[in-house]
């Protein structure tokens, strides 16, 4: 599978176009930049720009009025940066000069270069390298990142094999750390993707906004209510609680005091009545 074209952050332009940004805003600013290099645009959908941001849908619009300057709308409505653009294009064409160049011939075999010698007069000798100052006695100082990549001797002669670094984990899905942000009681993160991805299987089309929307609700329904009540996010997404009444969430059970005032006013109300 081919990896999408690359592009190369200039830091001192980088720097100086973000000058007066928070720290916030340039990390959405990052990640947008991010998103377009392997996409093409940025969405012009407010929700799938909080999703790419990592941020709630509010918290994105106000960061969207900071950053849209750097963008430009196409005929679609989509966004893109023009400078991105050309450097991803003139990244794309170069990769595809030097595939081409690749196939019409590389470099000239061991065999040809040994003929080219003995004709004398075609060949061109090899330059001697000058050695740097700190490869002149024993190989030269190494760094750390030298030390890593490639197997050192040990006493006896034989090679030990660098050290194996540990493999970084799967980032989540910019889809579900929005749900992620907007559900009331965040435990168990992983169980919770594992349900999210079921669940967006079950819904099929269109179930990133679906999902995302029901969550906006459960989470503002829960913001007067005692969290430790509410379930966990994998027990809501496995028990399709998208499709909840709607009326019911947030609700708190009623404690055992309330239960007995309750009792205790309605006896009061009906003796009264009596009297």
């Amino acid at each position: 599978m081919k990896k999408p074209p690359g592009f190369y952050l200039m830091a001192d332009d980088f720097l100086g176009g973000t000058q007066g940004m928070s720290a916030e805003e340039i990390g959405a600013y990052l990640l947008l930049l991010i998103y377009q290099s392997q996409n093409g645009r940025v969405p012009k959908c407010k929700r799938r720009r909080a999703q790419i941001v990592r941020s709630t849908l509010k918290r994105s619009t106000a960061l969207w009025e900071a950053l849209e300057a750097k963008f430009e709308a196409d005929e679609s409505g989509d966004f893109f940066n023009a400078r991105l653009a050309k450097d991803v294009e003139k990244d794309r064409k170069f990769r595809i000069n030097a595939s081409e160049a690749g196939k019409r011939g590389g470099r000239p075999t061991l065999k040809g270069s040994a003929k080219g010698s003995a004709k004398g007069s075609e060949s061109t000798p090899t330059p001697t390298p000058t050695p740097t100052p700190a490869s002149k006695e024993l190989g030269g100082a190494r760094t750390c990142d030298e030390d890593q990549r490639s197997a050192l001797p040990d006493d006896d002669g034989a090679h030990i094999a660098p050290p194996k670094v540990a493999a970084r984990a799967k980032p989540y899905p910019l889809d579900f750390e929005a749900f992620w942000n907007y559900y009331p009681r965040r435990v168990h993160k992983g169980a919770a993707a594992k349900a999210y991805a079921a669940a967006k299987r079950k819904i099929g089309a269109d179930a990133a906004d679906v999902l995302l929307e029901a969550v906006a609700a459960f989470g503002a329904a829960w913001e007067d209510g005692e969290i430790r009540f509410c379930p966990h996010a994998a027990t809501w997404l496995n028990a399709d609680g998208w499709n909840d009444d709607r009326s019911q969430w947030g609700r708190k059970e009623e404690s055992n005091d309330d239960r007995v005032q309750s009792t205790l006013d309605s006896y009061l109300a009906k003796r009264d009545g009596a009297g």
